[in-house]
């Protein structure tokens, strides 16, 4: 619940802000220690943690939103945690192969890379999916009645570019839940 009740500058610093710092120490810590591969697992470390931030962050608008949404009208949210879920496992699992392979030599490369762009597609489906969920239960809940797509079109562009819709989604969010 702390994400829905913070200032959208303060998400914006969790999220982007507080990334590109670290960043920025990884480059410092690559040129004292003259190792690329320290760095780029210090920078793939922080993006996938940054990232997680707007996950759960759109978890728990999806979620508790959702709740509050009236049951006659309400969506089901069962594919929206699959989805989050995923996108979370897959993040992490892809970041961790990512760090792997700067140690271990992998055997069959293209059979992996095929694999990897497969699963990265269904991811990018299921992110457009949650953004999609979260911005209908919004704008639902809002308006308190059933809406269709262009009534929530603006607000699911505004969680696809989030570095951007934070700062118009969260004050929304804000009101919502303090």
């Amino acid at each position: 619940m702390f994400l829905l009740k913070i200032k959208a500058w303060e998400l914006f610093f969790l999220a982007f802000v507080a990334q590109f710092i670290v960043m920025g120490f990884s480059f410092l810590v690559v040129y004292i220690t003259d190792s690329l591969v320290i760095g780029v697992i210090i920078n793939q470390i922080i993006m996938i943690l940054s990232f997680l931030v707007i996950l759960r962050w759109e978890w728990l608008i999806g979620t508790k939103i959702n709740l509050k949404i009236s049951e006659k009208i309400r969506p089901k949210p069962a594919f929206f945690k699959f989805a989050i879920i995923f996108c979370t496992v897959f993040a992490v699992s892809f970041t961790l192969l990512f760090i792997m392979t700067a140690f271990i030599d992998i055997a069959s490369p293209e059979l992996l890379s095929k694999l990897i762009m497969l699963l990265l597609v269904f991811d990018i489906c299921l992110l457009v999916y949650s953004s999609n969920f979260v911005a209908k239960n919004l704008v639902m809940y809002e308006k308190g009645r059933s809406v269709n797509f262009l009534e929530y079109l603006s607000t699911f562009f505004m969680l696809w570019f989030y570095p951007i819709g934070v700062w118009m989604v969260q004050p929304r969010v804000n009101r919502i839940f303090k």
